[in-house]
């Protein structure tokens, strides 16, 4: 590649980020007006508001891509952001921004929004960029991930909300670029089986009613979930636990322990960690519940 070429392709990747970071910060805003103006409704200003916090670490990535990219010796530009593209982004922003404006703001409106500008090839866009810098900046190697469970949180919000049904079936079915990794951990095969079938919508679930299993498999592969008894075949959870910790100390804001013993030793135990629990039996509603907020959680480093 001639000095030339290298810099009219520098240009025009400098372009592209620099108006990926815009809409960005654009999204941002936006999900930042819906969460005052919708601060009546908890859970929805919570979604916007971790919609918004998502955005703003996207545009703060997209500022170091535009330093990274400078310093790539083979530079290429795949892609080129033509002006209807532009045009589409910039036409679902603003048709929200008219309904602030005139009053005509509905939280219905403003997730249907949300539906297209997360499934629009910005996101796909986005992607690349930082897929393409994974080499060269550990910044950009789990973000791909962390664009997933953006999108994601709008889906399981709209699942949730029996008003907002309608909007599920307008998310595009396309393959996803990660699924999170769950991994159930009882000696009841009856609960093992029921946890995978009300959460496969949340990732790929595997159980094992072994303790000692369940360590060689934390040990081999990352869970981004890990739902377990106290009681299990092998070893104990408490023992788990401590050797799951050993091998990654971040685990245990990624666990959740259930079960049916009640004993003070076993609730000190949980509140001394800060590890979330739940007592058996438990809700449904309530496992979900406490399985997402695990889920949901974001990586800003």
């Amino acid at each position: 590649m001639t000095p030339q070429e290298k810099d009219r392709a520098l240009s025009i990747m400098k372009g592209n980020i620099e108006w990926l970071q815009s809409m960005e910060e654009a999204a941002a805003s936006l999900y930042a007006d819906a969460a005052c103006i919708l601060s009546e409704d908890k859970e929805l200003q919570d979604l916007f508001i971790c919609l918004m916090k998502d955005e703003e670490e996207h545009a703060r990535l997209m500022a170091r891509a535009l330093s990274v990219y400078k310093d790539i010796p083979a530079l290429t530009v795949p892609f080129e952001i033509d002006d209807g593209l532009k045009d589409r982004h910039k036409a679902i922003i603003k048709r929200i921004l008219d309904m602030i404006d005139d009053g005509t703001f509905t939280a219905y409106a403003m997730l249907d929004s949300a539906i297209e500008l997360e499934h629009a090839e910005l996101s796909s866009l986005f992607i690349y960029v930082t897929e393409s810098l994974k080499e060269y900046s550990e910044e950009f190697v789990d973000f791909s991930v962390e664009v997933e469970k953006h999108k994601r949180s709008i889906e399981r919000f709209l699942r949730s909300r029996c008003e907002f049904e309608l909007l599920v079936k307008k998310i595009p079915k396309i393959p996803s670029v990660w699924n999170e990794k769950i991994l159930i951990v009882d000696k009841s095969e009856p609960f093992v089986n029921l946890m995978k079938v009300v959460l496969t919508k949340e990732g790929l679930v595997n159980g094992t009613d072994n303790g000692k299993d369940a360590l060689k498999r934390i040990r081999e592969e990352y869970f981004d979930l890990i739902m377990m008894d106290i009681n299990l075949i092998g070893i104990d959870g408490m023992k788990l636990y401590r050797e799951a910790v050993k091998i990654d100390t971040t685990i245990k804001d990624r666990i959740l322990f259930l079960s049916s013993n009640r004993s003070k030793e076993y609730i000190e135990f949980f509140e001394d960690e800060e590890v979330k629990y739940l007592v058996k039996p438990a809700s449904i509603k309530d496992i979900v519940v406490n399985s997402i907020d695990i889920l949901e959680k974001r990586n800003y480093s």
